[in-house]
């Protein structure tokens, strides 16, 4: 658009592109720095978002008989239900926090 209207008005179109490619690069480049800096909550949001899955998966493979009851009987259910609820809106809380548009 900006190379049209320069094209209709005059002007030194070499200098606009120039000014268009630098402005370019430069959100390029504050986009991957917001990225790098976001990496600093999302990384520990996975990891504490998996460990309970992979605690409880560990468990199955070693003993089937220990983690069994959680699924298996009523308190289990409900313990599993009030473990996953808050693991699942922290997740959710830490992916609004570490999300940055630019």
């Amino acid at each position: 658009m900006a190379i049209r209207i320069q094209h209709e008005v005059g002007g030194n179109l070499a200098g606009l592109s120039v000014t268009v490619s630098e402005t370019l690069r430069e959100r390029q480049g504050l986009r991957r720095q917001v990225l790098v800096l976001s990496a600093e909550g999302r990384l520990p949001g996975w990891i504490l978002g998996s460990l309970p899955v992979v605690l409880l998966l560990y468990l199955a493979v070693t003993d089937p008989e220990h983690p069994r009851p959680l699924w298996t009987t009523a308190p289990g259910v409900g313990l599993l239900i009030s473990g996953i609820a808050p693991t699942a809106v922290g997740a959710i809380w830490t992916a609004g926090v570490v999300r940055a548009e630019v």
